[in-house]
């Protein structure tokens, strides 16, 4: 059964990369491609919610054939994306936990909007309320769930007496108990992103599909195989 590796090392981020790039370097069409569609739809509102944890799995998919030296053709790239029911069961729990979010937050922007201000004073509270409710109802619940997706697909994917919300749970925390390495690793992302944009955004060809196929060695850094799950 799987459990959580607790002790993952910093330069671990680093070796992530490395073979990420490695990876992509030897099938680059097909995870460019892969990774344009699975980008164009993350931006569609719900769509995106749903069909992202399946990419996820698909990436992994792919990585995992380029890794065992097996052929990754194009008629692969969108073959069999809604067999595994367990990710199928995760995308759609993303999708309701997604419109709930939005849901509330446009409640609170509309709420906000409609309120009749009669003094500067009352103007910075309305303010104030607001920026606490957009970060209470939005972006603390937003980052919460982008921590519980990030490595559920995965853990459903490969694991399937593990339950959807099970691997929500695994997956932040796991995070969690390597707070300091995922920290250095996204501080990391934050830098190659950067890089990537400035030659007219061409580096985010590489580095796109890179960040979707480094979510598979994470996935073998941030968790065992034994005999209970921690």
């Amino acid at each position: 059964m799987l459990s959580i590796n607790r002790a993952v090392e910093i330069k671990s981020s680093m070796e992530w990369l490395k073979l990420s790039f490695v990876t992509f370097r030897e099938k680059p069409l097909q995870f460019i491609i892969l990774g344009i569609v699975s980008s164009i739809i993350g931006l569609i509102p719900g769509f995106g919610a749903f069909l992202t944890p399946l990419f996820n799995a698909k990436f992994a998919q792919l990585t995992a054939r380029v890794e065992r030296n097996q052929p990754v053709l194009m008629s692969m790239l969108f073959e069999n994306l809604f067999a595994n029911k367990n990710v199928v069961r995760l995308a759609f729990i993303n999708l309701c936990i997604a419109t709930i979010i939005f849901t509330l937050q446009y409640f609170v922007e509309n709420y906000l909007g409609g309120i009749s201000l009669d003094s500067s004073s009352a103007a910075a509270d309305a303010i104030t309320i607001h920026g606490s409710l957009t970060t209470l109802l939005y972006v603390i619940p937003m980052m919460i769930l982008q921590l519980s997706m990030w490595m559920s697909p995965l853990i459903c994917l490969y694991n399937q007496d593990i339950s959807p919300f099970q691997a929500m749970w695994l997956s932040i925390k796991a995070c969690g108990v390597n707070i300091v390495t995922m920290l250095f690793y996204s501080l990391l992302v934050l830098f190659f992103s950067i890089l990537a944009i400035i030659p007219f955004g061409l580096g985010l060809f590489i580095w796109l599909p890179m960040l979707n196929i480094v979510s598979y060695f994470i996935y073998k850094s941030l968790f065992v195989y034994s005999r209970t799950i921690i």
